[in-house]
C-alpha cells in the first residue's frame, strides 16, 4: 500500500488531478491483483515450490520499485511526445494517460496480486483447513496493508519523500524476498 499512496502522488502530477490518479491507481491495482491472483495461483500449482515463488514475488516488486521514478519519467516523456505529436483533445490526452499508467504499473501489481495465493499454498496443507489458513493469511496482508497506508500517508512522505518512500518500500520488498529465498533454501 506504500506503492499504491506513492503512485497516487507521483499520477497527480502527471494527470493534473488527484482524481484521475486515484482512480486509475485504484482500477490498475485491483486488476493487477486479480491478474496476479489468477496467473500465479495456477502457476504455483504446477510449480510446486510456493516458497521461491514468493521469493521472486518480493524480489520483482523490490527491484520494479528501484525503477519507479524513472518509469514515472519515462510516462511524461512519452506524454509530451504525444501531446506534441497529436495535440488531442482533454479526453484523448487523458486517456492515453491512463493507457500508459496501466502499462507501467500492471506489472508491479500482477507480482503483488500473486503473493498471497502463493503463500496460501505453502501454509494450506490440507483441504479441511483452507478456510482457516487463507483467513489468516488474509487477514495478516489486511493489517500489512493499513500499517502500510498509515505509514506512507502520515510519516514516510512526510519525512523522506515521495521516491524515498518508494525505495524504503522496495528495500523492505528486497528484504523479505532474500529471507524467503535463504528459508526455502534451508527447507529444502
Amino acid at each position: 500500500m506504500v506503492y499504491e499512496v506513492a503512485w497516487v502522488k507521483k499520477l497527480g502530477l502527471i494527470f493534473g488531478t488527484t482524481t484521475y490518479a486515484v482512480s486509475s491507481v485504484l482500477a490498475v491495482f485491483f486488476a493487477g491483483l486479480a491478474l496476479g491472483s489468477f496467473l500465479f495461483g495456477r502457476l504455483v500449482d504446477k510449480y510446486k515450490k510456493p516458497l521461491f515463488i514468493y521469493a521472486l514475488l518480493e524480489l520483482g516488486i523490490g527491484i520494479y520499485a528501484f525503477l519507479t521514478p524513472q518509469i514515472f519519467g519515462l510516462i511524461k516523456a512519452l506524454q509530451i511526445s504525444f501531446w506534441q505529436a497529436t495535440n488531442p483533445n482533454y479526453w484523448g490526452f487523458s486517456l492515453f494517460t491512463l493507457v500508459l499508467s496501466v502499462v507501467f504499473l500492471i506489472i508491479p501489481t500482477t507480482l503483488m496480486g500473486g503473493t498471497l495465493p502463493v503463500l496460501a499454498k505453502f501454509f494450506v496443507t490440507k483441504k479441511e483447513i483452507l478456510g482457516e489458513k487463507v483467513g489468516i493469511l488474509y487477514s495478516i496482508n489486511t493489517a500489512g496493508a493499513i500499517l502500510g497506508v498509515f505509514l506512507a500517508g502520515f510519516f514516510l512522505i512526510a519525512t523522506l519523500g515521495v521516491n524515498e518512500s518508494i525505495y524504503f518500500a522496495g528495500i523492505v520488498n528486497v528484504l523479505i524476498g532474500f529471507v524467503v529465498f535463504m528459508l526455502n533454501r534451508k527447507l529444502e
